[in-house]
C-alpha cells in the first residue's frame, strides 16, 4: 500500500548525475531473492527482471520480452510474438525457451495467492519460431497484468533479462542502464547521454522523509498509510505526494471466532458501528471510497448486483441496534462477565498513522460496548485491520464473477472498510492507502 513522494530532480543537474532514490524498506526485504517480496523488492526486481510483458508508469501493459501480442474474442488464449534477441547467456530467446522459464515461473508460485490467479491456465505451448501461446480454462480479463508482475519475470541460467543491471559493491547498491541491443532496441550512438544511474537506499520511513526533506535523495518510494502523517503535504513542502489506486480493500479481518466473534450478531455489529466517512476524513485525501462490500465494487465481472448495506440508515440508527445485539450477547454469558469479556484486540501498526486509526476505531467500537485494545502478536489478535483481500479464511474475494460468488461466507468474517480508487494503476505496487492490491505473496 505504499504511498509515492517524489520530486523531479534539482535544478542544474546533468544527465550523467546519479538519482538517489530513498526506499521505505530494509535492506533484507530489498534485496531478497524470493516469491514473496516486499513493495520495494517489487520495484527492484521489475528493473533487473524482465517478463512476457511489464507495466509502464500509468498502469498500462507494454512490451516486454514478448514485443506484440493478440487474445483472442472469447478470453481464453493468448498468443504472443517474443522480440528478436538473446538471452544473457547469448542463447536464442526461442518459443521453446520461454516457455520452458514461464513454467518454471509459474510453478514457484504454487500455494501463494498470485499462483491462484494463474490456476486458470491450461496449457503453454511453444508455436513456430518466436511465438508461444498460453490457453486458459476460462476467460481471464486480467492475464496480462497478472504476467507483468515481477514475481513473473523469466530467467535463463539464474541470469538477469531486466533493463536494468543491480550492482553492489563498496556499499552502495547501482542500477545502470543496459545498452538498447540487449534490451531488444536497434543500437544506439550515445546512448548513455540519455540514462542516469539509480543509487537505492533502504531506509526507514522516517529517515527517508527526512532525507528527502535534506536533498540527500531525490525521490521516495514505499511507505503506508501508517507513514502518511509523516509526510509534509503542504504548499511549501520540496516535492509532491503521489498516491497511485490500486484494486483491493481494506478492512477487519477476524483471525478467530471466539468469545464475542463466535457469534455472527456481534460480528454484524462490529461492522455495523464503523463510520467509514469519518475515518476516512482524518487522513483529508480523496479517492478513498467507502464500502461494506467484501468484493471490491466495479471489478471485472462484477453484475452490480450485491448493494452496499445500510445505505440509507443513520449511523446513529445502526449503533444503536449493534448496542442491542452486544448486550443481548453479554447477557447471555454464564458466569462473571469481566472487562476482558467485551474485549477485542486488534493487530495493527504502531506508526503514526496506524495510531490515528486505532484510535478512531476504538472511539467508534466504544460507542456499542466494545473495547479495542493492542494485540501484541498475531496470535494474540482477534482481528487484523489490513488488506482482507488476503483473507485468514480459506474463501478469496477475487476479480471475477465467481469469486464474487464464493466470497459470500467470507462476508461473515469480514467488515470491509475501504475499496480502492475505480481505476487500478498495478496489482501489487503502491496503492493509495486504505487500498492494498488484491492478493498478492506475503
Amino acid at each position: 500500500m505504499p504511498a509515492w513522494r517524489c520530486c523531479s530532480r534539482p535544478a542544474g543537474s546533468g544527465n550523467d548525475g546519479t538519482l538517489e532514490v530513498g526506499l521505505i524498506e530494509s535492506e533484507e526485504e530489498l534485496f531478497a531473492d524470493g516469491i514473496r517480496l516486499a513493495p520495494g523488492a517489487q520495484h527492484l526486481r521489475g528493473a533487473v527482471r524482465s517478463g512476457l510483458v511489464a507495466l509502464d508508469e500509468n498502469g498500462d501493459v507494454v512490451p516486454a520480452l514478448a514485443d506484440r501480442w493478440n487474445v483472442t474474442d472469447d478470453g481464453r488464449i493468448f498468443v504472443f510474438r517474443l522480440r528478436d534477441g538473446n538471452w544473457p547467456d547469448g542463447s536464442e530467446l526461442s518459443a521453446e525457451s520461454a516457455r520452458l522459464a514461464l513454467n518454471n515461473a509459474i510453478r514457484s508460485l504454487r500455494g501463494t495467492s498470485l499462483g491462484l490467479d494463474l490456476l486458470p491456465i491450461a496449457e503453454i505451448r511453444a508455436m513456430a519460431g518466436r511465438v508461444i501461446e498460453i490457453r486458459t480454462t476460462s476467460a481471464v480479463p486480467h492475464l496480462l497484468q497478472i504476467l507483468a508482475q515481477p514475481e513473473l519475470a523469466l530467467r535463463r541460467d539464474e541470469l538477469e533479462t531486466g533493463v536494468m543491471l543491480l550492482q553492489r559493491e563498496d556499499g552502495r547498491n547501482l542500477l545502470h542502464m543496459r545498452p538498447p541491443q540487449e534490451r531488444g532496441l536497434p543500437e544506439e550512438e550515445d546512448w548513455q547521454e540519455h540514462v542516469r544511474e539509480v543509487e537505492l537506499f533502504p531506509m526507514t520511513s522516517q529517515a527517508a522523509i527526512e532525507a528527502f526533506d535534506d536533498g540527500e535523495v531525490q525521490v521516495v518510494l514505499g511507505g503506508s498509510v501508517g507513514d502518511f502523517p509523516l509526510v509534509d503535504t503542504g504548499p511549501l513542502s520540496r516535492g509532491t505526494v503521489r498516491l497511485d489506486p490500486a484494486i483491493g480493500l481494506f478492512g477487519l479481518q477476524v483471525l478467530r471466532a471466539r468469545g464475542m466473534l463466535e457469534s455472527d450478531e456481534v460480528r454484524e455489529a462490529v461492522a455495523m458501528a464503523i463510520d467509514r466517512e469519518a475515518l476516512m476524513e482524518r487522513f483529508n485525501i480523496g479517492g478513498w471510497v467507502p464500502t461494506t462490500r467484501v468484493v471490491a465494487p466495479e471489478l471485472p465481472g462484477d453484475p452490480g448486483i450485491i448493494p452496499e448495506r445500510w445505505e440509507d440508515q443513520p449511523i446513529e440508527e445502526l449503533r444503536q441496534t449493534a448496542r442491542t445485539r452486544v448486550s443481548r450477547w453479554v447477557a447471555a454469558q454464564e458466569g462473571e462477565v469481566t472487562p476482558e469479556t467485551t474485549s477485542l484486540a486488534v493487530l495493527i501498526g504502531t506508526s503514526p498513522g496506524h495510531d490515528m486509526l486505532f484510535r478512531e476505531l476504538a472511539d467508534q467500537l466504544a460507542t456499542i460496548g466494545i473495547t479495542l485494545v493492542h494485540a501484541e502478536d498475531r496470535n494474540e489478535a482477534d482481528l487484523v485491520l489490513g488488506s482482507i483481500a488476503r483473507p485468514a479464511m480459506p474463501v478469496r474475494a477475487g476479480s471475477s464473477t465467481s469469486s464474487t460468488v464464493r466470497s459470500t461466507r467470507a462476508c461473515a468474517m469480514t467488515m470491509s472498510i475501504f475499496s480502492s480508487p475505480r481505476r487500478s494503476t498495478r496489482k501489487t505496487l503502491p496503492g493509495a492507502p486504505i487500498c492494498w492490491p488484491k492478493p498478492r505473496p506475503n
